[in-house]
């Protein structure tokens, strides 16, 4: 649950382990939510490891709102890529 061996002594449903849990709930979101969904770069505004960030969001079982927060992809670049390249086959002649 926690490296910290007082915690770990600690009855799982006490108030202080709740707050702690909290407090660790809303810090991660709130760095998440400033990288724009990035974890990489919400691990590095922690300090903390990127595996280690994803070892946290686990615990705290937040992983559905990290996951809601990250961009969706932009199906329109994509789209607009292709007709591009198709362009440049059509004046190529392939």
């Amino acid at each position: 649950m926690t490296s910290d061996p007082y915690l770990r002594r600690l009855a799982p449903d006490s108030t202080y382990l709740r707050r702690v849990r909290e407090f660790e709930r809303q810090l991660v979101l709130e760095a998440v939510e400033e990288a724009s969904g990035n974890v990489t770069k919400a691990a590095q505004a922690l300090g903390i490891s990127r595996k280690g960030l994803y070892h946290k969001i686990g615990q705290l079982e937040i992983a559905e709102q990290v996951r809601a927060m990250r961009p969706e992809p932009c199906n329109v670049l994509h789209s607009e890529k292709a007709d591009t390249h198709s362009e440049v086959r059509a004046v190529r002649g392939v």
